[in-house]
């Protein structure tokens, strides 16, 4: 029997990984929670808004929901009440953030008493998405299922932190564990952002004793425009350039990247633009960069606009990265009509098919190769060569018609 999400009671989205992202520039699974934000917020659908804050849980309606999604893209989040100020050891814009949300309430509680608010603030057999896992606990999710009744969405991005765990802190893995088992026992429904990372979540679910159904539905990407304009005006991009995008973690690779360029020409080396933050576990490559590697520039907290320019400039998008649940930057750059070099992995043949270079990420000989390849090509106009998935197409597959009937 199937049932349409669209007729559901209502809709509540956990919206905590975004609260506590304010003020920053949105990564991948933050611009997915924003995506949610946006829809849920255009459908006529009653929707609802959770974050949990320093001091419990916090509700929002529709309209606090777009008081949220104001104080988001416009970065605006007013000034810290007391309470918020007590917490000193927590950034400053945190503070603002959850003193934000608490303004625009329509209920609050202590952690104990999650499950009392919702039954005097939700209607029965909501709908729960949890589309960042900062609240995929039991207690957070058995509340909703036992108060009102509700429907549990969760969306898995990826399982790399049980494929890869040398490349992960210790406590990650413990986490997503823990978070899958969660799963495995609440969810009703699992929407995978990829046919790969369907395939590879459910080996990890059956360990847990249940499967839920699962959908794959790729996220959309909004498209950006480049500004050249808000590219910072002591970043010099006269010379020719490559750029790779992402945390600076191990599976990240980095360490390739800095290799190839030393090995490079000296007189012929084109520089190298590091776009994102520093991570974690990365000390020889946080050690390298801090010494200096010749024509290689960290430039982390540009602007989507910025970044997407520097992206069009660049000679390509260099991205070794070994391990991925779905990867936006060389989607993004293919469709800015940027050359993309990236190692060979299932998820790009998937989104990518054969559109871009694909080598060996143990190959340094490859990938010195490509990039003085690359650094010569003229520079003409810039034509997309895949088209960005499409935000309403994932929400057709995730709003539409889904399985009631729920395996045990």
């Amino acid at each position: 029997m199937d049932t349409i999400i669209n007729n559901a009671s209502g809709r509540v989205l956990d919206i905590t990984r975004l609260v506590g992202r304010a003020g920053r520039v949105l990564t991948g699974v933050d611009r997915v929670e924003l995506a949610y934000l946006r829809r849920f917020l255009a459908d006529d659908v009653p929707c609802y808004f959770i974050a949990r804050t320093s001091y419990g849980y916090v509700l929002l309606d529709r309209s606090g929901g777009q008081s949220i999604l104001r104080a988001t893209l416009k970065g605006e989040w007013g000034q810290s009440d007391l309470l918020s100020r007590l917490r000193f050891k927590m950034p400053k814009r945190v503070q603002a953030a959850q003193s934000f949300v608490r303004k625009h309430r329509v209920a609050r509680c202590g952690r104990s008493r999650l499950a009392l608010m919702l039954s005097e603030h939700l209607p029965k057999g909501v709908d729960l998405y949890i589309v960042g896992h900062t609240n995929l606990e039991f207690e957070f999710v058995s509340a909703f299922k036992l108060s009102v009744d509700a429907r549990v969405h969760v969306m898995i991005h990826d399982t790399i932190p049980l494929d890869y765990p040398e490349v992960q802190r210790p406590q990650t893995v413990t986490d997503f564990n823990r978070q899958l088992r969660v799963v495995s026992e609440e969810a009703d429904r699992v929407i995978a952002v990829s046919k790969v990372t369907n395939d590879s979540l459910t080996p990890h679910l059956q360990r847990h004793g249940r499967v839920p159904p699962i959908i794959v539905a790729h996220p959309g990407i909004d498209p950006v425009m480049p500004r050249y304009a808000e590219i910072p005006p002591d970043l010099d991009l006269s010379r020719p350039y490559f750029v790779t995008v992402g945390t600076i973690e191990p599976r990240k690779y980095h360490s390739l990247l800095l290799e190839v360029w030393e090995s490079l020409d000296t007189e012929e080396r084109p520089l190298l633009l590091i776009c994102g933050n520093r991570g974690w576990l990365n000390q020889t490559v946080f050690e390298a960069l801090d010494r200096g590697v010749p024509d290689v520039i960290e430039v982390p907290d540009l602007s989507d606009s910025a970044l997407a320019a520097v992206v069009h400039g660049s000679k390509g998008m260099l991205f070794p990265s070994i391990a991925e649940g779905f990867g936006m930057p060389p989607i993004e750059a293919a469709a800015l009509g940027t050359p993309v070099v990236c190692a060979d992995l299932p998820v790009y043949r998937e989104t990518l098919g054969d559109r871009i270079v694909y080598l060996d990420p143990q190959d340094n000989y490859s990938w010195r190769e490509t990039v003085n390849e690359l650094k010569t090509n003229e520079d003409g106009e810039r034509v997309a060569y895949v088209s960005l998935p499409k935000w309403d197409d994932h929400f057709a597959a995730v709003l539409g018609v889904a399985t009631a009937s729920l395996e045990s």
